[in-house]
């Protein structure tokens, strides 16, 4: 099974990857967040950094398949949250027509994974004592979630 941890920057997914897979050491960590991250120019775009670490996300998971017993550190849920929250302050930037180019490779990703756990930035602090954009970008986190359990 493929399973992915996703989260607002900052909180302790590495913790909880861990305990995974010391209660199931069947379990492999995949750091393709990481790894789509290498290589890119040091004077990309975010707006494009964000979309190249989606589609090499894209093609490092479709490696695995559902025999596989993959733990991935974040997934396509972390980067379309970015962008959306890109669209929210920046929409001349982050526009709507690059959102929705971007969807297409999200709702891709999201075939390879079987399920995703989402740490809320509500349960581990006191949302009110986070930077407004941080509270933003857990919002849009929320969002696609509420969409993901709808498929």
């Amino acid at each position: 099974m493929r399973v992915a941890i996703s989260s607002t920057a900052g909180l302790d997914r590495k913790g909880l990857i861990d305990c995974f897979i010391m209660n199931w050491g069947n379990y492999t960590l995949d750091n393709s967040w990481k790894k789509a991250r290498e290589d890119l120019p040091d004077d990309i775009s975010q707006p494009e950094m964000l979309k190249q670490v989606l589609i090499k996300m894209n093609d490092l998971f479709k490696k695995h398949g559902r025999n596989d017993n993959i733990i991935y550190n974040r997934c396509g849920h972390d980067v379309m949250a970015y962008m959306m929250w890109g669209y929210t302050v920046s929409p001349d930037i982050y526009t709507e027509e690059y959102i929705e180019e971007c969807i297409d490779i999200y709702k891709e990703s999201l075939k390879c994974i079987d399920i995703v756990f989402y740490i809320p930035l509500s349960q581990v602090s006191n949302n009110t004592d986070q930077p407004e954009d941080v509270r933003r970008v857990d919002n849009s986190f929320k969002f696609l979630k509420r969409e993901y359990e709808k498929k």
